[in-house]
């Protein structure tokens, strides 16, 4: 699962959940600061197939400017869902955007 989040200081959040990697990015209003942030929720690495999946997506993202614990952030659900995991993660994404 993913979730893009575009923000812009002063302005309500909105996300983005049809973008897909390859997709240009467009922010909502070029003249102002502006953050896209994605959240990927990584429900499946110790399946193959989605390890795989997951690294091919994370090149794509350090390609196109993506920057882990920045721009891209991650929750893993390895030994089931740790919600003060998640909630760490908001928190570093509520700093980022100076919430």
């Amino acid at each position: 699962m993913r979730l893009a989040i575009f923000a812009t200081p002063g302005t309500p959040v909105k996300d983005d959940r049809d973008r897909v990697p390859g997709e240009k990015v467009g922010l909502p209003d070029e003249t102002k600061p502006a953050y896209l942030i994605v959240l990927e929720h990584l429900g499946m690495l110790d399946v193959p197939s989605y390890q795989a999946s997951w690294a091919w997506k994370r090149q794509w993202y350090t390609a196109n400017g993506f920057v882990e614990g920045h721009t891209l952030f991650t929750t893993e659900e390895r030994d089931g869902l740790s919600t003060t995991a998640v909630d760490a993660v908001l928190d570093d994404i509520a700093n980022v955007l100076e919430l």
